[in-house]
């Protein structure tokens, strides 16, 4: 870390901070607040700050997820890029500033808005809520404030491995797709239930959060032992997580140091960037449709002629989607030797995870709505 480039940032993006400054402290702050003015008035009693945190926290996580790419964006102009390394560090130096700078902004602010808003709302109710409790309100923080991080680290790790604007934007979409496809693969689909399903994606931050400080709301003014286990097993799942996008993140900052300013605008080979994302992406899609489908061929009773028809054009607009972004993002309309072999990866790998999944979760238990039940 360098403390010279920290106190530059801090002149730099003093505009950019006055905004997430104003947008925490009416998201945290000012919602809660004027609300429960009117619930005052109306009811003689506050909902529970714990329940509008439900609601704004995802706005909370939406800012954290952005600011990386507000930071990240002078990288990917020549010109400004010269001039932020030209200074004297690293570009790991640089990379390590802005991670500790961007964390400390959204831990001061998060705190700090969070707990006026939660005393506030105290204040308001004369210690009162129809929802929730001080406890609960409390309890909530550390949900956030994980997700919150866990979202940073993710959209860092997005915009450290792209070499341009639209890469980094491509990027942010792929990575965030990546917990829904995996936790539909996992859950073992069966006749479209998982679209409509309303169990928690344990793979996705911010449900998890949701879910864990709704459970927290529902007990009551007393705290159940379920609504304590599931607090517990939402922690233990935001830490995972935490981990998971941590040693990306670390992965990232290898693949920073090595990025060149000559290559802006292009795509360079890379083992963590936008074109092995998709792959990868594209490679959890052929999964996921090929363990469906083999879930509707078992199952008689769930089986039609016309699906064969149905995933046969799936698969091959996942092929065309594949195509259509590696042109964009090369910005070049032709065919590579490596486009095939990547695209063989994802369309045979897809299949080969898609099977090896559907047998593993049927071997542990034959019946696919059991793992719905539970959640």
């Amino acid at each position: 870390m360098n403390s010279r480039y920290f106190r530059y940032l801090m002149k730099s993006f003093w505009s950019i901070a006055t905004v997430y400054i104003t947008l925490f402290a009416v998201f945290l702050i000012i919602i809660p607040f004027v609300i429960d003015v009117f619930c005052v008035l109306l009811f003689r009693g506050t909902i529970g700050y714990s329940a509008y945190v439900v609601v704004v926290g995802a706005m909370c996580i939406f800012l954290s997820g952005l600011l990386p790419l507000i930071m990240h964006n002078r990288y990917y102009s020549k010109n400004r890029s010269d001039i932020i390394l030209s200074m004297p560090m690293t570009r790991g130096q640089a990379f390590i500033t802005e991670l500790v700078f961007g964390l400390a902004i959204i831990t001061a602010l998060l705190v700090g808005c969070y707990c006026v808003g939660c005393c506030l709302c105290l204040i308001l109710g004369n210690g009162t809520s129809l929802l929730g409790t001080y406890g609960t309100s409390m309890l909530g923080l550390p949900l956030l404030y994980l997700a919150c991080v866990i979202t940073f680290l993710v959209s860092t790790f997005a915009v450290s491995v792209s070499n341009s604007v639209f890469q980094a934007i491509v990027m942010l979409l792929l990575v965030n797709s990546l917990p829904s496809l995996v936790n539909a693969l996992i859950l073992n689909p069966d006749s479209y239930s998982w679209i409509a399903q309303s169990s928690t994606n344990w793979f996705s931050q911010t449900e998890v959060f949701e879910h864990a400080l709704a459970s927290l709301i529902n007990s009551g003014s007393e705290l159940s032992t379920n609504s304590i286990n599931t607090f517990w097993g939402s922690m233990l799942a935001l830490l995972l997580q935490l981990l998971f996008w941590g040693g990306l993140t670390v992965l990232a900052f290898f693949e920073f140091r090595k990025l060149k300013s000559e290559h802006l605008g292009t795509v360079i080979p890379q083992r963590f960037g936008v074109v092995n994302t998709l792959t990868l992406t594209c490679m959890l899609g052929f999964a996921l449709l090929t363990e469906f489908f083999t879930d509707l061929v078992i199952m008689e009773h769930n089986w039609y002629a016309w699906m064969i028809l149905i995933f046969a054009l799936a698969y091959f607009l996942i092929s065309v989607i594949y195509f259509v972004f590696m042109f964009v993002v090369r910005k070049k309309a032709k065919f590579r030797k490596d486009d095939w072999i990547r695209y063989a990866i994802a369309i045979g790998g897809g299949i080969i995870l898609g099977m090896a999944v559907f047998g593993i979760v049927r071997a542990v238990r034959p019946e696919p709505m059991y793992y719905l039940a539970l959640l």
